[in-house]
């Protein structure tokens, strides 16, 4: 199951689509990612693995 928003929901598809389901922070986070080509790995409802929270 994927969480979605409960207005503007076909913006928000249109988004992940365009990111491919994946978080757009290019450094903002404090994080260099370094080892993703300098943007973010973490995916939209999978498990954030230095927090108790999901992302996205």
């Amino acid at each position: 199951m994927t969480s979605e928003p409960l207005v503007a929901t076909g913006l928000f598809r249109g988004v992940m689509a365009a990111a491919g389901g994946r978080c757009q922070c290019e450094g903002e986070c404090g994080q260099p990612h370094a080892k993703s080509d300098g943007r973010c790995p973490r995916e939209h409802d999978h498990y954030a693995a230095n927090t108790a929270a999901r992302s996205g």
